[in-house]
């Protein structure tokens, strides 16, 4: 859910510190993660893992969108909406990894494009929805929701078309071999950016400036459509460099990202701020997409039977510090102010920097 900020608060009148804790059972499926895959491997492959979690995602969001339930029902419905994303976030790399036979930095970068097209086609019908009263997180029956749960019911139709050759699938095994150390701990530090993009920066323009779902929108619109571009052009990039190379852009960009929201977070109660801050969040979200780089640095290290689990492994470190963080930011927030929150997961973007140039 893209405006997860904006339904929570429309919704559900929630503050910092309880935005914060709502991050647990959005971000719990993410860290038991590998641990789902590991079971659903025994009855399917990467394709039926991802039929599985776009009907786990459309059933949770339908749930939503049909009536405003009670805040307790609200979270298990959340929950399940979550585990059906968070399962298909390592699907859709894994997924690609598997049909590419050459040049995966390229294949990478053509499918986060594409997934990006889909962000700008559903938030442009979103702002114009919501310009036309239809699309209130406010009102008992969400359409916005529903529409999003029947597009995750046309994917499961579509992936039954999808065919991948069978190959052989280590099922049932976390690998730790000392190869993957690096991999899993940048994909662990991670989790901070994805904090700042799907809870710290929408809840600054949100809580701070007072700004709509329509604002927030917009600035998603122009992000996704720049990210377009941006995602294609990183992944000839990482197509034609070596990984780390890739990595050390991935991690700057985060360092740049992060440090300018601490930065303009001391500063809110200037009028210019806000322009300055929506233009933090363009760009974020642009750029959003780097994190194909690490994908590209498993394939050249993984077995290609070993990419589904370590994929998902990945997913799961990242969400052990976007839990941590998001809970600990909306308690730093309501507490000390913006800025600490923010400086929270600058010092883990610095980390994440600090590994590419280490040797594990």
């Amino acid at each position: 859910m893209a405006f997860a900020s904006n339904f929570l608060k429309d919704a559900y009148h929630v503050g910092s510190e309880v935005r914060g804790i709502l991050e647990i059972p959005r971000e719990i499926p993410g860290l038991i993660c590998i641990f789902a895959t590991n079971f659903l491997l025994n009855f399917g492959g990467s394709i039926f893992i991802a039929i599985v979690s776009q009907l786990l995602a459309g059933i949770g969001i339908l749930a939503l969108g049909l009536h405003t339930p009670g805040f307790s029902i609200m979270c298990i419905w959340l929950f399940i909406n979550s585990m059906g994303m968070h399962l298909f976030l390592p699907q859709q790399e894994g997924i690609t990894l598997e049909l590419a036979k050459e040049n995966h930095g390229k294949a990478l970068g053509r499918a986060k494009t594409i997934l990006i097209a889909g962000v700008v086609l559903a938030t442009g019908v979103f702002f114009l929805f919501y310009k036309l009263g239809l699309f209130r997180f406010s009102s008992t029956i969400k359409w916005s929701l529903i529409v999003s749960a029947i597009l995750n019911f046309i994917a499961v139709i579509m992936f039954f078309f999808l065919k991948i050759k069978k190959k052989k699938q280590e099922k049932q095994k976390i690998h730790f071999e000392k190869r993957f150390t690096k991999y899993y701990l940048l994909a662990g530090l991670a989790g901070a950016s994805k904090t700042i993009t799907s809870v710290l920066g929408p809840w600054l323009l949100i809580q701070t400036f007072s700004k709509t779902s329509e604002y927030i929108a917009i600035l998603i619109f122009i992000g996704a459509s720049l990210g377009m571009l941006v995602t294609h052009l990183f992944g000839v990039y990482v197509n034609n460099h070596r990984a780390k190379s890739s990595l050390i852009l991935d991690t700057l960009v985060s360092v740049i990202i992060f440090g300018s929201y601490f930065i303009i977070a001391f500063f809110v109660k200037y009028n210019i701020a806000i322009y300055i801050a929506s233009g933090i969040f363009i760009i974020d979200m642009s750029l959003m997409q780097t994190g194909i780089a690490k994908a590209n640095y498993l394939r050249e290290i993984a077995k290609e039977e070993q990419l589904t689990q370590t994929l998902s492994m990945g997913t799961s470190l990242e969400h052990v510090i976007s839990i941590g963080t998001s809970v600990a930011g909306g308690f730093l927030w309501a507490i000390y102010g913006a800025p600490y929150a923010f400086l929270l997961c600058l010092v883990f973007a610095v980390m994440a920097f600090g590994l590419v140039f280490t040797r594990l």
